[in-house]
């Protein structure tokens, strides 16, 4: 059975699971919506983060802010920068959920700053 036969939004069986159980063929179909609780690495403090990513056109939303994403069956990363001059990088696991984002300071030099878990949710 080849792709065609199915409708756009549902053409793999892990997009199914993120995109087809919010409501295929819905308007809102080829966004979704990530709620994540992530937690300091350093304070253990713990805060929420919604992400919205559209595998279709490439890219995610996070706090207002849009970026271009590698999204693929199993991972998306992207690089947001969310204040002014502090690019944070991220990489969700598509199959458990898992966060990390991870700050590089001028030297080069990465740290890990939240880890954390999304769940999908209703992007309305």
């Amino acid at each position: 059975m080849t792709s065609e036969t199915f409708p756009h939004d549902c053409a793999r069986p892990l997009i199914a699971l993120f995109v087809c159980s919010l409501g295929c063929g819905s308007a809102h179909a080829a966004d979704t919506k990530l709620v994540c609780l992530l937690e300091d690495s350093v304070t253990h403090a713990q805060r929420v983060m919604e992400v919205v990513f559209n595998e279709r056109a490439q890219y995610v939303t996070v706090n207002g802010k849009t970026a271009i994403a590698d999204i693929s069956n199993t991972r998306i990363t992207f690089r947001v920068e969310l204040s002014a001059g502090a690019p944070l990088d991220f990489a969700v696991d598509r199959a458990s959920g898992a966060i990390n984002i991870l700050s590089t300071n001028s030297s080069a030099k990465t740290k890990l700053i939240y880890t954390g878990q999304c769940k999908a949710t209703d992007p309305s």
